[in-house]
């Protein structure tokens, strides 16, 4: 177990409470560990406290797709979002770091990503959203006919 206090604050005189701000907890559910020491005295024990879980963007549909495999760049369309979304282009299923990524403009509902080259051949690219204030959504898969 840590011992390490992940922050600390103190509460202002003539107030009862006093927030502590930690950059991150995690983005799963947990639990914290929380003491309190007043002037004099020694530290109280550990009081658990859990917390939620980050909220996940909904899984996206496939179906608001559209992958434009030209002989020149790509492009993918993505549709049917809010501003400030974000979109993710990969080529695996998992791991791997994103191909493309693209955020809605302001007032949009879809972005237009190029790519230099999906694949002669078609195949298989795998797509996220990530809503404002919320976790990357699981990978969906697009196919795409050859060029």
């Amino acid at each position: 177990a840590t011992k390490t206090a992940l922050g600390t604050a103190t509460v202002a005189t003539g107030k009862t409470e006093a927030t502590v701000s930690i950059t991150q907890l995690g983005t799963e559910a947990g639990k914290v560990y929380v003491t309190v020491t007043s002037a004099g005295k020694l530290e109280s024990t550990r009081t658990e406290v859990s917390y939620a879980a980050e909220e996940v963007t909904s899984d996206p549909n496939a179906d608001k797709v559209l992958a434009i495999n030209n002989t020149g760049n790509d492009l993918v369309v993505v549709y049917g979002l809010a501003s400030g979304d974000v979109v993710n282009i990969y080529d695996v299923e998992e791991g791997g770091k994103a191909i493309a990524t693209s955020t809605v403009a302001a007032n949009q509902s879809q972005v237009v990503i190029t790519i230099s080259q999906l694949g002669q051949a078609g195949g298989t690219f795998y797509f996220t959203v990530t809503n404002s204030g919320k976790r990357e959504s699981k990978r969906i898969a697009v196919t795409f006919a050859a060029e």
